[in-house]
């Protein structure tokens, strides 16, 4: 029924319907379902403490004096934009908000555009697409095309561009490459230049920020006198360490690659020989997500990155299952995403489960209670685990 007149001749239920459905006092008792087998979802006595309460009264009192007669579209857009505001303002004291901002003022990229063109994200898209199939529905012909799309992704992705970057003022300007558009997390290998007098520093992260777990490299640190690699979680742990002096050049620039194949973690000189600066064997590898690139002590360190290198791949946790299929106990590991739990009876079962799973690279199982958790090599805390990992 369509009421027109004043809204002081409307019946009160209809007034009371508007309010609700135009600005809810959010006091919510709901209920999705009587059958006992379904979860019933409950909120009473919860409010919304964020909601400007002035506004609401102002805008209800408004539209329970309105005249039908003189409403108009103007009129309706600005009671609407006033609730959505309200609503906004909310969302933003509730959650906070997100500003984009360029903090990185003294980065200078002189690339004409970003490797990363539209081929690569239809490319990227398919293959993505893909393995979300894959991984609700595992099926022999569907993991066939699941790596035939990955292969053809990276062979898209293998046109190698070097984009100039220039981090300065001693700052840790901690630059991730993937903002860049100038780095994949499916290779493991990653060649630069770098010209400076010291500390050209580099972050492995597992994680889109420098939260621990990561991977820290030092190239000329001390006054370009010292080169070390270490792995951070909890603690700080130096995997190799190298003193000398000169390994950074103020004037010419100096060709490195850095590699992380199924944890083994290695620099390495860029010349005839390929020499190996430092490297070191995690017990408990995590992917890695993105790299930071950055100085610091008042360093001036200019960077040319080459990417993206395709024939080097992370570890496909499938085939690595198939080669190795067994599983040890691994103490000293970050914590894990867990991607699935399940009840079994022994290990062995709760193993089987996580060979037949795509992104399943370790299992923690909890033999009293027969739980079984599936994780994946994606670090997200830097709380000591242990799991039973995959032998590679």
């Amino acid at each position: 029924m369509f009421y027109t007149g004043a809204s002081s001749n409307w019946p009160a239920e209809r007034i009371e319907r508007l309010r609700l459905k135009t600005l809810p006092d959010v006091d919510v008792a709901t209920s999705f379902s009587t059958d006992p087998d379904v979860k019933v979802i409950q909120q009473s006595d919860k409010r919304c403490e964020n909601i400007d309460k002035t506004h609401t009264d102002i805008i209800l009192t408004e539209l329970e004096s309105v005249n039908i007669q003189d409403v108009n579209h103007n009129c309706v857009n600005n009671i609407v934009k006033r609730t959505c505001d309200i609503f906004v303002d909310a969302a933003k004291t509730t959650f906070g908000t997100y500003i984009k901002c360029d903090k990185q003022n003294n980065v200078k990229i002189n690339a004409s555009k970003p490797w990363f063109d539209e081929d690569c994200r239809t490319a990227r898209k398919k293959f993505k697409k893909s393995k979300r199939k894959l991984k609700r529905n595992f099926s022999p012909d569907l993991f066939n095309e699941t790596k035939s799309l990955e292969k053809q992704y990276k062979r898209i992705m293998d046109k190698t561009k070097n984009v100039n970057i220039t981090i300065a003022d001693g700052q840790m300007n901690n630059v991730l490459l993937s903002t860049l558009g100038i780095f994949s997390n499916v290779t493991t290998e990653l060649r630069f230049e770098v010209k400076g007098c010291k500390d050209a520093h580099l972050h492995l992260l597992t994680q889109k920020t420098q939260a621990p777990p990561f991977y820290d490299i030092v190239i000329g640190g001390w006054y370009n006198n010292r080169s070390i690699l270490a792995r951070y979680t909890k603690n700080y742990l130096f995997g190799d360490d190298v003193i000398g002096y000169g390994e950074m050049n103020c004037s010419t620039y100096k060709k490195f690659w850095v590699s992380w194949k199924a944890g083994n973690i290695t620099i390495g000189r860029e010349n005839s020989n390929h020499d190996i600066l430092m490297a070191y064997e995690d017990p408990c590898p995590f992917f890695v997500q993105d790299i930071q690139i950055s100085t610091d002590h008042g360093g001036n360190v200019n960077w040319i990155i080459e990417v993206p290198i395709s024939n080097h791949i992370q570890a496909d946790p499938m085939q690595s299952k198939v080669v190795g299929g067994m599983f040890r106990l691994v103490t000293d590991c970050p914590t894990f995403q867990i991607l699935r739990t399940t009840s079994t009876t022994h290990l062995i079962e709760c193993a089987a489960i996580c060979m037949w799973s795509y992104e399943c690279v370790a299992v923690d199982f909890v033999n009293h209670g027969g739980v079984c958790e599936l994780v994946s090599d994606v670090a997200v805390a830097d709380t000591s685990s242990s799991y039973y990992r995959i032998v590679k």
